[in-house]
C-alpha cells in the first residue's frame, strides 16, 4: 500500500512538472537577475524550470532506504535555498551552482530519516561498486543484468551480489508508466531522457554524486 501511495504521489507530481517547459539559458540569465532583485515570480520559474534535475540527482540517491518522493522534495528545497543565493553574475551555470544544494538537502534527509543504519566501509564499498556494476550492465545488454552477470563482471561470487542487491534494490522502476494510461504513457525514464535534461551538467552531477556517496559511505562507519 505505502509504494503504491508512493507511486500515486509521483505520478501527480510527474505531470504537474512536465508542464513546467525547460529554460534557455537567455531566459535562465534574466530570470536569475530578476530573482536577485526581489522578483518572487521569477524566483518561482527559474526553480520550476529546472525541477528535472532534481529528479534526475535524487534518483542517484534511491537505494538508500528513503522514498523517491521524499528524496525530490528534499531536493527541491535545496534547489530554492540556491535560487534565492544563486549570483548571475558570476560566470557560472545555475544548475552548477544549485546541485550542491541539492544534493546536500537529500543528503541530510537521508540521515535524518536513516540515522541507525550501520554498513561497514568495506561492504559499503562493496555495495556501491554492485550498485555501479548494474547500471553499467543494464546499458551494454539493453535489460536488466542476472545476478550471475554481475557476479562474473566483479569476480565475486553470487551470493555477495545478491545480498548487495538486497539493499540496493530500486523501490520504483524507472520504466513504471506514470500516465493515466492509453498511448500517452510516459515513464519516470522518459522525464529524466527529455532533451537537454541528462546531457546538461551531466559529468558534474555524477562526479559530484559520487564524492558525496563515498562521504556518506564513511560516516555510516563513524557511526557505528
Amino acid at each position: 500500500m505505502a509504494e503504491q501511495d508512493e507511486l500515486t504521489t509521483l505520478q501527480l507530481y510527474m505531470q504537474q512538472m512536465g508542464k513546467h517547459p525547460m529554460l534557455s539559458p537567455e531566459e535562465e540569465k534574466e530570470l536569475a537577475i530578476r530573482a536577485k532583485q526581489g522578483d518572487k515570480e521569477a524566483l518561482k520559474k527559474l526553480v520550476e524550470g529546472n525541477l528535472r534535475f532534481v529528479v534526475s540527482i535524487a534518483k542517484n540517491f534511491m537505494g538508500w532506504g528513503v522514498p523517491l518522493t521524499d528524496l525530490i522534495a528534499a531536493g527541491n528545497l535545496g534547489l530554492i535555498e540556491a535560487a534565492k543565493r544563486f549570483d548571475p553574475d558570476k560566470n557560472v551555470k545555475f544548475i552548477s551552482y544549485a546541485v550542491w544544494w541539492i544534493r546536500q538537502a537529500i543528503m541530510q534527509t537521508i540521515f535524518q530519516q536513516t540515522g541507525a543504519v550501520r554498513i561497514p566501509v568495506k561492504e559499503s564499498l562493496f555495495i556501491a561498486k554492485v550498485k555501479e556494476t548494474y547500471e553499467k550492465l543494464k546499458e551494454e545488454l539493453g535489460r536488466e543484468p542476472t545476478e550471475e552477470e554481475i557476479a562474473k563482471r566483479l569476480n565475486t561470487s553470487v551470493k555477495k551480489v545478491k545480498n548487495a542487491l538486497s539493499i540496493v534494490r530500486l523501490p520504483i522502476s524507472l520504466d513504471m508508466p506514470l500516465g493515466e494510461g492509453g498511448e500517452e504513457d510516459f515513464t519516470l525514464l522518459d522525464v529524466l531522457s527529455k532533451k537537454g535534461t541528462e546531457d546538461i551538467e551531466k559529468e558534474l552531477i555524477e562526479e559530484t554524486i559520487h564524492k558525496e556517496l563515498e562521504s556518506m559511505l564513511d560516516v555510516l562507519d563513524e557511526r557505528e
